[in-house]
């Protein structure tokens, strides 16, 4: 399999050679880190969307438990 330079960095007095390969595999920690974070964000979006559901819930039920108590002894709603 031939290898070809792409770039040759300079460190100190060697020369390391930079190769497709190298910089394909550069490519994909990139893109596995960038659905990390793309994962991350889902989460924090979907924890906070639970946190406002639930206290949404929460007020919703004492509100009718003041308007209607009857209404929700019984069990039903409508």
């Amino acid at each position: 399999m031939p290898v070809s330079c792409v770039l040759c960095l300079r460190e100190g007095s060697t020369c390391r050679m930079v190769t497709m390969r190298d910089l394909k595999s550069l490519y994909l920690v990139a893109k596995l880190i960038e659905r990390l974070v793309n994962n991350l964000h889902s989460l924090e979006i979907a924890a906070v969307s639970m946190t406002i559901l639930i206290r949404t819930a929460a007020v919703l039920v004492s509100f009718l438990d003041m308007v209607a108590p009857k209404i929700l002894e019984a069990g039903h709603f409508f």
